[in-house]
């Protein structure tokens, strides 16, 4: 958004701020960027406010204009009873006021609006086709296409729905009908697929792009919102759309097989249920489509709502009364259900104050170097950041891909070796001249290199449950930290190993343990123990068990607690039986203990620079000097002088 406003709102062709060096191509899918400066333009007409007052605000008003298209769609649909209910749904669903409570500003509340305008443009030009309405859903669905990569579905599910009423009338022989709906379809169709080509957004020539550039991602298998859900889908439904909101929804799918067997399945039902039925099959790939699954869930609820008023108009009077006070009533519990969801901030004030911070005292165009997640947070606050690991392809990133980056991320944070880290660091900090002029080369567009003039890392609390992700991506050219079990025992006798679960699967490493009990932490098949020996003082013991009893229990030789690390090494610890812990009975990492859970790090890692700098306030460290910190984000500050002689 600054850089569209800096850009006097024409299309900015360089971004310098993400995945540095030296930055990428300006994303052709702006649409959300350019909303929000316009927003910004229009606010600072009545007041004064900054780009990140109104990035915060902006999902608030996509959301409200959401409000006001749901309407308009649910009533074409059905009623204006079905328009109210799915307006009202939309805005007490649990998916999307996790995208309206400010902080870090997403696209997601745009795609809601753009799905619902696309959908309302698209049915409104088959019941009313004219020039005009064919023209409007041209112009919704191209602009979809311009706000989101993927802005196409909606269109495609309406042609599926068209090309089977068309092939519906063919078998009836209503050959007219079938000629007015390929040609209604066509003049929607074509004219989308031409224009958005032709911006260079279209889906051919981004497929052709992706085919020609892209190389397989390995950040993907650590995505858990991309696994395939393999438990109750059901209730991840539940709990992401709301338990009622989703059982509501499921009366139009029985309806529609109602209607369908008797030959009586309008247009309307046809297109809520393919986009229903199209949504629940992308959740079942990876719940963080849960989000386009809201639309069609809360359509078909609000189809229902409508189905239901209009049965209940030819009831008594007193039957009547019934059916409204029902639905009132779910009305009222969805929106009592909805007030829980607005307490908790969909980014946490720790990670706002930090940023907060740097935008107060970084230098404009820093380079803030962490892992992954927060790449596009960084970067909305205005500061260069070497990537979000998963969104820079080869043809985006000249200079390091996205696989590149997240080893080299990872790696930083990994390696006990300071010199190591600076040496990453520095890769990205002080590139050679020759990778700039690689970027030139490439791209006509690029327009200056250049050092950021200070260098920021951050290690944050989050990075504890990520960090067997850490261990496997660093290791991922040498084998170096990525731990694998040589057998079965092997892994249960070495909490610190990953169990490779699969080609394309989750990495299990149970390294992070939620409290069990007191003085205990533990996973599946052991625990992490704080037991009292002969001395009388708690030691960290790791017992693992076999299906029945105890198979195996070692102690910890490190203990670290209330900011403090105890070495065990060399004391001589008998348990209560009389057992003598010599040092073939010892696990030489770290037991973390943070109260209500705990953390094993393995011998291999225990001195990281993640764990030296996050847990020990730079222990050891030279050139990572510590300038802010709160209880969830700790910043430190690469001081120049080692960026200059690292390679010294």
């Amino acid at each position: 958004m600054e850089e569209i406003i800096r850009n006097n709102y024409a299309v900015p062709s360089w971004d310098y701020l993400s995945h540095y060096p030296f930055g990428r191509p300006f994303d052709r899918f702006f649409g959300w960027e350019y909303t929000m400066a316009l927003l910004y333009l229009a606010a600072n007409l009545f007041g004064s406010f900054t780009t990140i007052e109104i990035a915060n605000i902006a999902p608030v008003f996509m959301i409200a204009l959401s409000c006001i298209v749901a309407y308009l769609l649910g009533k074409m649909l059905n009623s204006c009873y079905s328009g109210l209910t799915l307006a009202f749904l939309i805005s007490t669903s649990p998916v999307v006021l996790g995208l309206t409570m400010a902080g870090m500003c997403d696209s997601d509340a745009a795609v809601i609006f753009m799905s619902l305008l696309s959908a309302y443009s698209l049915v409104y030009a088959y019941r009313k086709p004219s020039i005009k309405s064919v023209a409007f859903a041209v112009a919704a669905n191209s602009l979809f296409m311009v706000f989101w990569v993927s802005g196409f579905y909606v269109l495609y599910i309406f042609a599926a729905c068209v090309l089977a009423s068309i092939v519906k009338n063919i078998y009836e022989k209503n050959t007219e009908r079938a000629k007015k709906l390929t040609i209604l379809l066509a003049s929607i169709f074509v004219p989308t697929a031409v224009v958005t080509e032709i911006m260079g957004v279209g889906v051919v020539h981004w497929t052709l792009e992706r085919i020609v550039w892209s190389r397989e991602m390995i950040v993907n298998i650590s995505v858990a919102e991309l696994m395939p859900i393999n438990h109750n889908i059901f209730k991840v439904l539940a709990d992401r759309m709301g338990d009622i909101q989703f059982l509501m929804s499921l009366p139009a799918l029985f309806l529609f097989i109602y209607k369908f067997a008797k030959n009586k399945a309008d247009f309307n039902l046809l297109f809520i249920v393919a986009w229903y039925l199209f949504a629940f099959l992308m959740v079942t790939k990876g719940v963080r489509f849960a989000l386009l699954f809201a639309i069609p869930c809360y359509l078909s609820a609000s189809y229902a709502v409508g189905e239901a008023v209009r049965y209940s108009e030819r009831l008594q009077e007193q039957r009547r009364y019934f059916v409204s006070s029902a639905l009132l009533t779910l009305m009222f519990v969805i929106l009592l259900k909805s007030l829980a969801y607005t307490n908790a901030p969909a980014t946490s004030a720790n990670w706002l104050n930090a940023m907060h911070w740097l935008k107060e005292n970084a230098k404009e165009g820093s380079l803030v170097f962490t892992y992954w997640d927060p790449g596009h947070f960084i970067s909305y606050f205005g500061f260069k950041n070497t990537g979000d690991g998963a969104h820079c392809s080869s043809y985006d990133c000249v200079v390091y891909d996205f696989n590149e980056r997240i080893q080299d991320e990872a790696r930083v944070l990994v390696t006990s070796n300071e010199t190591e880290a600076l040496e990453i660091v520095k890769k990205y900090a002080r590139p050679s001249p020759e990778s700039c002029e690689m970027t030139r080369e490439m791209f006509v567009q690029f327009g200056r290199c250049e050092y950021p003039e200070e260098v920021y890392f951050i290690a944050s609390q989050d990075l504890i449950y990520k960090y067997q992700w850490l261990s496997y991506f660093a290791g991922y050219r040498d084998n170096r930290y990525r731990f694998y079990p040589s057998s079965a025992n092997n892994l249960f006798s070495n909490p610190g190993f990953c169990e490779i679960r699969g080609k394309n699967l989750l990495v299990y490493c149970p390294w992070v343990m939620n409290r069990i009990g007191k003085n205990k932490w533990g996973f599946d098949y052991a625990e992490f123990r704080m037991e009292k020996a002969r001395d009388g003082n708690l030691y960290p013991f790791y017992v693992y068990k076999v299906r029945v009893g105890v198979a195996g229990k070692y102690l910890v030789n490190y203990l670290w607690v209330n900011g403090k690390m105890y070495n065990l090494t060399g004391v001589n610890v008998t348990d209560e039986v009389g057992f003598v812990y010599d040092e073939n009975m010892r696990l030489n990492g770290v037991l973390m203990v943070f109260g209500k859970y705990a953390i094993y790090l393995p011998p291999e890692i225990k001195d990281s620079i993640l764990v030296r700098t996050l847990f020990e306030n730079g222990r050891g460290l030279r050139c990572f000097e510590p300038v802010y910190q709160n209880e969830e984000v700790k910043i430190y500050k690469i001081k120049s002088e080692c960026l200059e002689i690292a390679r010294g």
